[in-house]
C-alpha cells in the first residue's frame, strides 16, 4: 500500500515537472512581438469595443471569441506575454490532461504523452501565441478524458453536460472544434456498436451527445446569425481549393513540426503500411480498443468482411515484398535466404494467403 502511494506521488512529481518545463518553454516563446494573425485579432478586439461586440461585430474566421475577450480584458497595449497568457495557461493545463489521459493505459504512457505535449514544437508554438488553439485543445482533451472514463465504465455519472460545456467553450475558442466533435462522436458510436449492437449504439450516442449537439448548434446560430444581421456575411481570411497533394503536404508538415523534424517528405507515409506489417510479423497483436478506430464496421458485418478481405490481399503482397527485399538489403540474395528464387506471387496466391486464418491470428 505504501509502495503504491509512493509510486503515485513520484508519478505526479514527474508530471508536474513536465508541465513546468512546458510552461517555461511557452513563456520563453511568448516574449516577442505579436505576429500577423495575433495583431489582426488584437485590432478586431479593440474595434469591437465591448464583449458583446466580439460576438456580433467580428464576423471573421480570424475571430477566436474567447481569445478576443481575453485581449479586451488585458487591453490593446498589453505586453505580449500577458496578451498570450490565456494560451500559455490553457496549453500548460493541457499537458496535465494529456498525461492523465495516457495514464489510463499505463503510468509510463501517461508521462510519455505529457512529455510530447510539453516539448512538441508545434504545441509549444500554439501554446505561446494569442490565438484560440490552446484553449480549444484543452477543451477537447478534457472531452476525450471524460468520454474515455465513461466508455470504460469508470464514471459515476454521465458526462453529457460536461461534454456540452467542453464543446461550447471549445467552439468559441476555435471553430475547428466542430470537426473534433464528429471524431469523438464516431469513437463513441463505433465503440458502442462493437459492444452492444447498432440500436444501442444509436441510442447511447444520442443520450450522451445530445447536449453537445445543442451547444454546438447554439454556437453556430450565434455566429451565423450575427453574420447575417451584419449584412456582409461571414468572411474567411483565406480559402484554397482542396487537392490531395496539398492535403498530404500539410499532414507531413504537421507531423514534422510535431516531432521536431520539419523536413518530412510526403513519401514517408509509405512507411505506415510497412510498419503495420512488421509489427504483426514481430508478434504484436492489437487490443480491441486499439483496433477499433481502424475498423468502422463490426467485425462480422458484410462491409467489414469485404474491407478486411481486400486489406488481407494487400498485406499479403507487402509481406512478400518485405520477406524478399530484406535479405537483399542485408547483402544476401533471396535464394540464399530461403532457398527460393523469390518470384513475385500472383493475385490468386495473395488471395489464398489472405484467406488463411493464420494471416490475422
Amino acid at each position: 500500500m505504501m509502495g503504491e502511494m509512493e509510486n503515485r506521488r513520484r508519478w505526479w512529481l514527474w508530471l508536474g515537472a513536465l508541465a513546468a518545463i512546458g510552461f517555461a518553454l511557452r513563456v520563453a516563446g511568448s516574449l516577442g512581438g505579436l505576429w500577423l494573425d495575433e495583431a489582426v485579432s488584437a485590432i478586431h478586439a479593440r474595434d469591437a469595443g465591448t464583449p458583446m461586440g466580439v460576438f456580433l461585430q467580428i464576423n471573421h474566421d480570424n475571430n477566436h471569441h474567447i481569445n478576443s475577450l481575453w485581449m479586451q480584458l488585458v487591453g490593446f497595449g498589453a505586453a505580449p506575454p500577458l496578451t498570450r497568457a490565456l494560451s500559455i495557461a490553457t496549453s500548460t493545463a493541457a499537458i496535465v490532461i494529456a498525461g492523465l489521459l495516457g495514464a489510463r493505459r499505463s503510468p509510463l504512457l501517461g508521462l510519455i504523452t505529457a512529455s510530447l505535449f510539453a516539448l512538441s514544437p508545434i504545441l509549444v508554438t500554439l501554446g505561446a501565441e494569442a490565438r484560440g488553439y490552446a484553449p480549444m485543445s484543452l477543451a477537447f482533451l478534457t472531452a476525450l478524458l471524460l468520454t474515455d472514463r465513461w466508455l470504460a465504465g469508470d464514471a459515476r455519472h454521465s458526462p453529457a453536460t460536461s461534454l456540452a460545456l467542453c464543446f461550447f467553450l471549445g467552439a468559441f475558442s476555435q471553430l475547428i472544434t466542430f470537426f473534433a466533435f464528429f471524431a469523438l462522436a464516431g469513437w463513441v458510436f463505433f465503440t458502442l456498436w462493437h459492444r452492444d449492437g447498432f440500436r444501442s449504439a444509436v441510442l447511447g450516442s444520442l443520450k450522451l451527445l445530445a447536449p453537445s449537439i445543442i451547444a454546438l448548434a447554439l454556437v453556430a446560430a450565434i455566429i451565423l446569425g450575427a453574420a447575417a444581421a451584419g449584412g456582409k456575411g461571414f468572411k474567411f481570411g483565406g480559402w484554397d481549393p482542396f487537392s490531395w497533394m496539398h492535403y498530404l503536404r500539410g499532414i507531413s508538415e504537421m507531423v514534422g513540426y510535431t516531432l521536431g523534424f520539419p523536413d518530412v517528405a510526403v513519401a514517408w507515409f509509405a512507411l505506415v503500411p510497412a510498419l503495420v506489417v512488421f509489427a504483426r510479423s514481430a508478434g504484436y497483436r492489437a487490443s480491441r480498443s486499439t483496433r477499433l478506430p481502424f475498423s468502422p464496421f463490426p467485425p462480422r458485418s458484410p462491409c467489414s468482411i469485404r474491407a478486411m478481405s481486400a486489406m488481407r490481399v494487400i498485406i499479403s503482397w507487402y509481406r512478400w515484398r518485405c520477406s524478399s527485399s530484406l535479405p537483399r538489403w542485408a547483402g544476401l540474395g533471396s535464394s540464399q535466404a530461403d532457398g527460393s528464387a523469390g518470384s513475385p506471387p500472383s493475385a490468386s496466391d495473395c488471395s489464398a494467403r489472405a484467406a488463411s486464418p493464420a494471416m490475422w491470428s
